[in-house]
């Protein structure tokens, strides 16, 4: 994976069957997908080409556009029509072929962003085959596009027609993606929930020489119910290895000459403040922001992190409750403790912050000798220390969560204990309603 890159790629396109969908920065001409979809058996072909206009309606005032920027998850968009195309099959069943292209990236005024042709033996199919396509495709696939006008300013919008805003709350969940452009400082990855609801967001910190795509990947197995997940590299680059191909940290733990640097010392403890300041920006800006495609509520944000990715979890879940940026829904630390002068004190606030450190009686890491006095260090920077809960694992070495039953039920039971689920089949019946 290249710097910043993010997961999946921008670009894809799938052939099913009869039919062909891609979503990328480039797509077809209406003559193109005419030859994709003609066939001899065909007596009529019908074509859809949406195209950027250059006045959009912003509260009830017409504003001048001069671009649309579109994003996608687009994995996630091509397999959002592919099952739009098969409910149109469903409807239209003589239907032979059909092409969906769906433009990402600029789209300046007049120029197009969504290419649709349908070919079938009689005209009526075909007509209507392609009003219902572009119709789903505005409703319910995971792209979004920002309204840029030309006084400067800019909107981001689920891509939905207006009258569709209704649908859009039990149909489509997924939240735009938070691209690799927007915070260069960072290296990370970024997936939705696999089911498309992303009502919980899982932060992920890596351990010291490693890299986020193998945290990342763990938890993409795991694949927990609708959390989107965001692994991020440390910033901090570690003598001789590659940060990018190879792994980093969080704060400085070898000098040049491959040598320790303590935790406690005076270049972990800055470095660590430099790396706790980058993040809280980042969680500012791309995560929290008051007004943005994220709006992600904190308190269904939760931190996870490995060793001393997990020390970083543990310190900025205190810093944001600490500063009031935010009230974390939990934070999860394997093998992963503050040391002296690190992390921040919540006894003289409001905030009661949620924690599972996980240890192993056999960490070689942390000894039995060393464990007592971190866990009393924690201890006393929790407003309320009930809230922060040790899991003392039998067997267990300095290593990620693995094989381990009790270790992973524990993990589980802290999430799904303070995760929030939407029962999307009740939302989605027209007989209930909101009580305020």
């Amino acid at each position: 994976m290249q710097q910043g890159q993010q997961e999946p790629t921008t670009s894809t396109t799938t052939t099913q069957s009869s039919d062909l969908f891609h979503v990328g920065a480039e797509i077809a001409t209406l003559n193109q997908l005419q030859d994709l979809v003609g066939a001899t058996s065909c007596g009529a072909i019908a074509t859809f080409l949406g195209t950027t206009r250059d006045t959009f309606a912003v509260d009830g005032v017409d504003k001048q556009v001069t671009q649309l920027e579109y994003e996608a998850y687009t994995e996630m968009a091509v397999k959002q029509i592919q099952a739009i195309a098969q409910t149109t099959r469903s409807k239209w069943p003589d239907i032979v072929h059909i092409a969906v292209h769906h433009r990402i990236g600029v789209v300046p005024a007049g120029e197009a962003s969504i290419a649709i042709a349908v070919s079938s033996p009689h005209r009526k199919a075909a007509l209507h085959s392609v009003e219902f396509l572009i119709d789903e495709v505005k409703r319910i696939a995971p792209i979004w596009k920002k309204e840029v006008y030309s006084d400067g300013t800019s909107n981001w919008k689920q891509n939905s027609n207006a009258e569709d805003t209704m649908n859009l709350q039990t149909t489509s969940h997924s939240k735009p993606p938070i691209q690799p452009s927007e915070f260069p400082q960072l290296h990370f990855s970024y997936s939705p929930s696999d089911d498309g609801v992303d009502q919980n967001l899982l932060i992920l910190f890596h351990g010291l020489g490693e890299h986020h795509r193998n945290i990342f990947q763990f938890f993409k197995r795991v694949n927990l119910p609708q959390t989107a997940i965001i692994a991020i590299s440390g910033p901090s680059p570690i003598p001789a290895m590659d940060p990018i191909e190879k792994g980093s940290g969080w704060f400085p733990a070898f000098d040049f000459y491959g040598n320790n640097i303590p935790a406690s010392s005076k270049p972990a403890l800055e470095g660590l403040l430099e790396t706790r300041a980058l993040l809280i920006q980042f969680i500012q800006s791309c995560v929290l922001p008051a007004e943005g495609r994220w709006k992600q509520n904190p308190a269904n944000v939760f931190l996870f992190g490995f060793s001393q990715g997990g020390c970083v979890a543990l310190d900025i879940g205190l810093s944001c409750a600490r500063e009031g940026v935010a009230v974390f829904g939990g934070v999860i630390s394997v093998c992963g403790w503050l040391e002296e002068g690190m992390g921040v004190s919540l006894k003289d606030t409001e905030n009661d912050l949620s924690i599972l450190v996980v240890q192993g009686d056999q960490d070689q890491v942390c000894p039995d000798s060393e464990y007592s006095a971190k866990r009393k260090y924690l201890l006393n920077l929790m407003r309320d220390p009930n809230t922060c809960e040790v899991a003392i694992i039998a067997g267990k070495g300095h290593s990620m969560p693995g094989s381990n039953f009790d270790e992973v039920i524990k993990i589980m039971q802290f999430l799904s204990s303070r995760m929030t689920l939407r029962n999307l089949k009740l939302e989605a019946m027209s007989d209930v309603h909101e009580v305020k």
